[in-house]
């Protein structure tokens, strides 16, 4: 026996609101992990910044008293470090630069076509954006490990002639 035609839509409605109520979720979702990533991001920046003029600082105090070695060693370490950041930076530039040129072409778009044309756009961009964070991840270790081995080296050394004084 089949169900009567009143039945039969007011599920089909229950199923459309549960979509839409899971969509709208998934987009908060998407929007709280990219409002998190955006600040985390500002963090770190700020971070890096003050640890390197933190090392320059140090670096160019105690300049004179490091050897050949642990001066080029340093040197090499935080010059690779902050090439990763400024490459990084300079990236992220970019990719700023190129959506802003997608949003703009989208809102020339006919009225009509205006909706499709951000909502496809706004999942293009969360696709490139699950990518972009991954290798946030490695260009922030690939930060981080040479600059902590610059700092390492100033350390060993300052605690070297500390000892030797």
């Amino acid at each position: 026996m089949s169900e009567p035609p009143i039945v039969t839509e007011v599920r089909r409605l229950a199923q459309r609101a549960e979509r839409e109520d899971q969509e709208r979720r998934r987009e908060q979702l998407i929007q709280f992990a990219s409002a998190l990533y955006d600040k985390a991001t500002t963090y770190v920046n700020l971070v890096i910044l003050a640890a390197y003029v933190g090392f320059f600082t140090v670096w160019s105090t105690v300049r004179g008293e490091l050897t050949r070695q642990e001066l080029l060693l340093s040197g090499l370490a935080i010059s690779l470090s902050l090439a990763v950041f400024v490459l990084w930076e300079v990236f992220v530039m970019l990719y700023a630069a190129r959506t802003l040129q997608h949003m703009s072409a989208i809102t020339n778009a006919a009225p009509q076509d205006l909706s499709a044309r951000l909502e496809e756009n706004k999942l293009a961009q969360a696709k490139v954006q699950l990518r972009v964070r991954r290798f946030w991840f490695v260009a922030l270790l690939a930060t981080l490990v040479p600059g902590l081995l610059a700092a390492c080296v100033l350390f060993v050394a300052f605690v070297r002639n500390l000892l030797q004084t």
